[in-house]
């Protein structure tokens, strides 16, 4: 409980610094003395910069898919999610979460030692699976699912390019 804890702190100290003023431009010894643990107490949680700022970027993403699928499962036929997932995405620009998602996910994939992100397969895969469920509920028998997704996919990587 307390290893949580402290695991909890370091990961809030360092999303704090890192959507601030960036991952490059945070230092190990400022996110240390800002969480209040010792260099012996980070270093048993993470063992580098890249590797505490992927578990950031997961920690922000697995808040954002919490509260989507809180939001999904108010509606029950999958055409009123896909409704909903679209309202979602369109105001997603003004939330602070997924503008700090973003900042972080690309200045992250550029980082040396941090691992590969793929910051929308999980949504295409959700919006496919959503997409079958309307179709398999006589909501969307026509929509080519595959090129929506394709279009879908090459706008997100314009909208989101650094």
């Amino acid at each position: 409980e307390r290893a949580g804890a402290t695991r909890r702190r370091i990961l809030q100290s360092a999303e704090h610094l890192f959507v601030e003023r960036g991952i490059a431009a945070t230092s190990m010894n400022e996110i240390i003395a800002a969480s209040g643990v010792t260099k012996g107490g980070f270093y048993f949680h993470f063992t580098s910069k890249a590797e505490l700022a992927a578990a950031v970027v997961e920690m922000i993403a697995a808040e954002q898919r919490a509260e989507v699928m809180a939001a999904l499962g108010a509606h029950e036929r999958a055409v009123d999610q896909l409704a909903e997932l679209v309202r979602l995405a369109a105001i997603s620009h003004e939330t602070p979460s997924a503008a700090a998602m973003c900042r972080l996910g690309f200045e992250l994939s550029g980082t040396s030692g941090a691992p590969p992100m793929d910051a929308f397969g999980e949504w295409f895969d959700l919006t496919a699976a959503l997409f079958r469920r309307a179709q398999a509920e006589g909501d969307a028998s026509a929509l080519p699912v595959a090129a929506l997704l394709r279009a879908a996919h090459g706008c997100a990587e314009i909208h989101w390019s650094p």
